[in-house]
C-alpha cells in the first residue's frame, strides 16, 4: 500500500544487480521475501572511453576526479557523474550528503540524486557585489556552519600607477543565498614587496588553496609568491606567512621556494603540503608531499 524511494549508491554501469525486499509481520520475524533484478544503463560515450586503473591498494570508498567530475570507486569504476558533464576545480560534501562543485561558471549544490538545490553564478555574484568579473577559482570549503568559503579574484591595488589584481574569500550560504566578503589579500599584503616572478598586474598572487586549521584559523596557499598564509578565525589579521618575503620563519634548507598547492595543518603547527618544484633553486626539478614542523616560539620552520 506504500510506495518507498531508496537511493542506492555507488552502482557500476551496464550491471545487473539482484536485491529482495524482506517485509516483517508485527513480531519482526521475517514475513515475506520479494526478489528482483534490474541493469544499469551505459555511460555516456566521454566517460565509457575512460580507462582508469588502480594501482596498489585503495584506501578511498570513493574519489572525485575533478576535470570531468567523475567519482570512481577502489577497482577505477565509475560509479556517480554530473549529468550535465561540467567539470569542477573544487568539490566538497555537506552533512546531509549533497555535494557541493566549483566550477568554471559557478558554485552548485547537487544531491547524489543529481537534482540542483542551490547554484551561484559567478555573473550573478558579480552583478549583486558590484565586483568585475567576480572570478571564482581553484578551490572551495565547507565551514562548520555549512556554508562554502571559495576564493575569487578581486580585490585591486595600485603601485606606482599600476593597478594589481588579488585574491579574496568570499562566503556564500545556500540555504539563505547571503553572499558576504570575508577576506582580501590587498588589505594585508602589497605588490611593492610581496610578489614572485610570475606575477602579473591581472593575477598578482595566484591563490590556488583554501582550507580550515585546527585553530579555526584559514589557510591560503599563494603560487607566484611561494607562500601560505593563516588568517585568524575572525578574518582580521594574519597569523604568520609561510615563504615569501614576510615570511615568520625561517625554513630548513629553503624548503618552501617551489610553489605549492593543497595546504592543510593536519595539527596544530604541522602543515602539510603538495610541493610542486616550481623554480626550485638547486636547479632540481620533481614534486612532492612535504610536511613542516612550526615553531612559532623561535621563528623555524624543520622538514
Amino acid at each position: 500500500a506504500e510506495t518507498h524511494d531508496v537511493v542506492v549508491p555507488r552502482l557500476r554501469a551496464e550491471s545487473v544487480y539482484n536485491f529482495e525486499v524482506i517485509t516483517e509481520g508485527s513480531t519482526g520475524i521475517p514475513d515475506v521475501v520479494h526478489p528482483g533484478s534490474f541493469e544499469t544503463d551505459t555511460l555516456p560515450s566521454a566517460l565509457s572511453a575512460l580507462n582508469i586503473e588502480v594501482i596498489g591498494k585503495a584506501t578511498f570508498p570513493v574519489l572525485l576526479l575533478t576535470d570531468k567530475s567523475v567519482m570512481i570507486d577502489t577497482d577505477g569504476e565509475v560509479v556517480w557523474y554530473r549529468l550535465d558533464g561540467l567539470s569542477s576545480t573544487g568539490f566538497a560534501q555537506f552533512a546531509n550528503g549533497d555535494f557541493a562543485f566549483l566550477t568554471s561558471v559557478g558554485l552548485d549544490v547537487l544531491t547524489p540524486m543529481n537534482e540542483v538545490v542551490a547554484s551561484l553564478s559567478e555573473v550573478d555574484a558579480a552583478t549583486r557585489t558590484g565586483t568585475s568579473g567576480f572570478d571564482m577559482h581553484h578551490d572551495m570549503i565547507i565551514t562548520p556552519d555549512e556554508t562554502l568559503l571559495v576564493l575569487v579574484r578581486a580585490g585591486s591595488v595600485t603601485v606606482n600607477d599600476t593597478t594589481w589584481v588579488g585574491n579574496e574569500i568570499w562566503e556564500w550560504d545556500p540555504v539563505s543565498d547571503e553572499l558576504t566578503k570575508r577576506w582580501a589579500a590587498s588589505d594585508f599584503l602589497t605588490p611593492e614587496t610581496d610578489r614572485g616572478d610570475l606575477s602579473s598586474p591581472d593575477d598578482w598572487l595566484h591563490a590556488n588553496s583554501l582550507s580550515i586549521g585546527p585553530g579555526g584559523n584559514y589557510l591560503v596557499s599563494f603560487f607566484w609568491t611561494h607562500e601560505v598564509v593563516s588568517i585568524s578565525p575572525d578574518f582580521q589579521s594574519i597569523e604568520w606567512r609561510l615563504g615569501g618575503a614576510g615570511n615568520s620563519f625561517v625554513v630548513e634548507d629553503n624548503a618552501v621556494e617551489a610553489g605549492q598547492h593543497t595546504v592543510t595543518e593536519v595539527s596544530p603547527n604541522r602543515v602539510l603540503l603538495f610541493d610542486n618544484g616550481l623554480g626550485r633553486s638547486s636547479g632540481e626539478l620533481f614534486s612532492r608531499a612535504l610536511e613542516l614542523e612550526l615553531d612559532r616560539a623561535t621563528g623555524t620552520a624543520s622538514v
